[in-house]
């Protein structure tokens, strides 16, 4: 027997007037706070980022001028842009707030726009230029209904399934083949096995949020948190912010793929415990694992003596909320790597010519098939070449738009970030779940934010390698799944499923 379940793609636009009142007013307010801000700092308004960050917003906060609807051809543009406010201007905003910093001492080089700042300003317009472009040419709304979904017991099965493999594999990758500093002590083609398994991963926890936001029923709402809680408690163990919040994250954007709207109830939980919590996450790895070279099976060992340490740490005398909100803005601060790109390449530092990027047609090869193959991991190398760290194995991240520079300078930052935003907006609307949702569709969404968007710092090679594994992964699967039990949604902007 089949059932219609309730309609949750919301449809309903947004009026133009409204979206134009909420897009000045939000810059109105923002430019206010950060003119005060500089006004009462310590050095004069030419050496603060006020320029830099007002114009930032300005082009960040344009989904809000745009989008109709907070889904459809515009959903990764709506969660790219503030993340990447996030990547290129939330520490110097948070440098400009009384409590944080020292600001007797000045982190910035004087003048109203420095070099860096007008690349990462061009690198956002480009992006917007190519998303809009694509997006609008691309999207036309269907009549056609999605032929076959996958069913809800196939939907559970598998991701109960793939969530709980991709736990195991993760566990034995963290704790026997990695050390806290992420370097690895495993070779050939064993790291395959453990590739896959770390993929599934989040796949499962994905369809398990899927199933449970179609269904919303008490059972799978508790499963979805015991889900959450297990992710937490393994991230934190596991010395992994990401992995303790990344199924989080998943949520969030699956509620907004879904339902057009933002679940304010989870992201404010979320907010709390990454603020709470986070600062103890970098006292652990400093006292326990650092400072004591420690690996994480041994910490584990004596746990409950380890956590008392990290919550005795000196890391935590600022209090937790500050210590993590700080924490949480450096390590997701691209900035420094941009501005060490800029001004350093094509002067001590070589171009790169497009061999980092061209890594990308040598990873899609399994390192099975060609053992020798170059290392598609772009980190170390970058930290080689421009002498960053003591330590030449350490990975530091180009970031997507830095690597661009690196290759080509200017016409390599122009003609990429536009082709990396034409590229997000062709995906957008074409995967676009108001006309047709799916499972496919949305999975592969999903992959898409995670791996290129909420990743934009990682190697260009590695993550889109990552990015289509996965989706060949996501197709193959769907032609195999989308036929048991399958059924033919009457109502294309219904789901219909078994």
């Amino acid at each position: 027997m089949h059932h219609n379940y309730h309609q949750i793609v919301k449809t309903s636009k947004i009026s133009l007037d409204k979206r134009v009142a909420w897009f000045f007013l939000l810059n109105g307010c923002f430019s206010v706070l950060v003119f005060l801000l500089a006004a009462f700092g310590q050095y004069s308004f030419e050496s603060q980022p006020v320029i830099y960050l007002s114009i930032l917003f300005f082009l960040c906060s344009s989904p809000l001028l745009f989008a109709d609807r907070y889904n459809g051809k515009f959903a990764i543009f709506l969660i790219f842009m503030p993340l990447f406010f996030l990547f290129y201007g939330a520490s110097d905003l948070i440098r400009l707030l009384p409590g944080f910093y020292d600001n007797t001492k000045n982190y910035r080089e004087p003048g109203y726009l420095s070099l860096a700042e007008f690349s990462i300003l061009i690198g956002a317009a480009l992006y917007i230029g190519g998303y809009l472009w694509t997006a609008n040419i691309n999207y036309k709304q269907s009549s056609h209904a999605v032929k076959a979904e996958w069913s809800i017991p196939i939907i559970l099965m598998f991701g109960l399934f793939s969530w709980a493999a991709g736990l195991v594999g993760t566990w034995i990758w963290q704790f026997q083949y990695v050390d806290w500093n992420n370097k690895t002590n495993i070779q050939g083609n064993f790291t395959v096995i453990f590739v896959i398994l770390r993929m599934l991963q989040p796949v499962g926890a994905a369809l398990l949020i899927y199933a449970y936001l179609i269904k919303k029923s008490t059972p799978l709402l508790i499963l979805v948190l015991c889900m959450l809680f297990i992710e937490f408690v393994f991230g934190f163990v596991a010395d992994s912010k990401e992995l303790s919040v990344r199924s989080i994250v998943i949520l969030v954007i699956a509620y907004l793929l879904l339902y057009g709207s933002f679940p304010k109830k989870w992201i404010i939980a979320a907010v709390i415990v990454c603020i709470a919590t986070f600062s103890v996450f970098q006292a652990y790895r400093y006292e326990v694992l650092q400072q004591r070279d420690t690996g994480r099976q041994e910490a584990l060992q004596d746990f409950s003596a380890n956590l008392d340490k990290a919550l005795a740490s000196k890391q935590l005398s600022e209090g937790r909320a500050i210590s993590s909100i700080k924490g949480i803005v450096e390590r997701t601060n691209l900035k420094g790597n941009m501005q060490l790109i800029v001004s350093r390449t094509g002067y001590d530092v070589a171009f790169q010519n497009g061999y980092t990027i061209g890594l990308l047609f040598h990873a899609v090869i399994p390192r099975f098939i060609w053992p020798d193959k170059p290392d598609s991991s772009v980190g170390r190398l970058f930290n080689r070449e421009f002498k960053i760290s003591e330590d030449p194995d350490t990975y530091i991240s180009a970031t997507h738009m830095g690597e661009l520079y690196w290759n080509f300078g200017w016409p390599g930052l122009i003609v990429g970030m536009f082709f990396i935003g034409s590229f997000m907006g062709f995906l957008s609307a074409k995967l676009s779940l108001v006309d047709n949702p799916s499972a496919l569709k949305f999975l592969v969404l999903i992959s898409t934010i995670y791996l290129l968007c909420f990743r934009f710092e990682g190697g260009i090679a590695l993550q889109y390698t990552l990015w289509l594994r996965s989706t060949i992964m996501l197709i193959l699967l769907d032609m195999v799944f989308k036929r048991y039990r399958a059924v033919e949604p009457k109502n294309p902007r219904r789901f219909n499923i078994a």
